[in-house]
C-alpha cells in the first residue's frame, strides 16, 4: 500500500531508494580520494580515528555519514567538504521528478 505520490516525495524531499543511491555515490567518491592520497582503509582510519570496519562500511554506501565524519574524513585529507558532496544530492526539477 503507497502511503505518499510521487508528488508528495518531490514535495518532501527524496525517497529512501534515492537515498541510499547517494549513500553510494558519497562512498565511492571517498574511497577514490582516499585510495587517491595512496592510504589503505587501515592506515587512513588509524590516522582520522576511525574505526575501519566503519570506513568500509561508509565506503560501501552501507553507512549514513554525519557532519563530523565528513569533517573528520576531510580533515584527514586535507580537502573541503565540498570536493566530495558536488553533485549529491541530484537536484531535479518538478518536471523531471514527475516523468
Amino acid at each position: 500500500m503507497r502511503l505518499t505520490t510521487k508528488r508528495d516525495q518531490f514535495i518532501q524531499g527524496t525517497d529512501c531508494a534515492t537515498k541510499n543511491v547517494e549513500l553510494v555515490k558519497l562512498g565511492r567518491r571517498i574511497r577514490r580520494a582516499r585510495k587517491l592520497s595512496g592510504l589503505s582503509q587501515k592506515d587512513f582510519s588509524t590516522k582520522c580515528g576511525l574505526d575501519r570496519s566503519y570506513l568500509g562500511g561508509v565506503e560501501r554506501g552501507n553507512r549514513n555519514v554525519t557532519f563530523g565524519f565528513l569533517c573528520t574524513f576531510c580533515d584527514g585529507l586535507t580537502c573541503d567538504i565540498a570536493a566530495v558532496t558536488k553533485g549529491i544530492p541530484r537536484l531535479y526539477t518538478k518536471d523531471q521528478f514527475l516523468n
